[in-house]
């Protein structure tokens, strides 16, 4: 684990909360992954590994829906997808793809479990964040 990671991972709003010794014990746990334009880096409807952050290039987040793919997101570099994943064993709701070279840090399901099964605070950022992205999501739904 490099200083450059663990200040990366500060970054991410679900870590910024988190006092040092958090963020570099998922600074420790994560793994890198590069992926190609065009690479599928998570598929809707499959069981999820864990959450994905983006530390360069630029993703796009769609649904498929009765046949027909849906546009949901673009997201790039200190966004984050895929933290669902961390709390639940539900599979996939969208399918992320790379659109260029993308560089991401991904953080396990189960070495993130056992970090929140010794902190509140975590758990309790987490919650927070998870709850702010899906009444985003159900704003935006209600608008259509």
């Amino acid at each position: 684990m490099s200083a450059s990671t663990e200040n990366f991972i500060k970054k991410i709003p679900l870590f910024k909360g988190l006092d040092k010794r958090h963020r570099t014990t998922i600074a420790k746990t994560v793994f890198e992954r590069s992926f190609d334009a065009g690479d599928t880096i998570v598929k809707q409807g499959e069981q999820g590994l864990g959450m994905y952050m983006i530390r360069s290039g630029r993703v796009e987040v769609v649904r498929e829906s009765a046949g027909e793919e849906q546009q949901l997101n673009t997201l790039g570099p200190g966004e984050y997808f895929g933290e669902i994943a961390l709390l639940t064993d539900q599979p996939r709701t969208a399918t992320v793809r790379a659109v260029e070279p993308t560089e991401c840090l991904v953080l396990t399901a189960w070495n993130f479990r056992s970090e929140v099964q010794q902190s509140a605070d975590l758990a309790t950022q987490l919650l927070k964040v998870v709850g702010e992205r899906l009444a985003r999501s159900d704003k935006a739904l209600s608008a259509r």
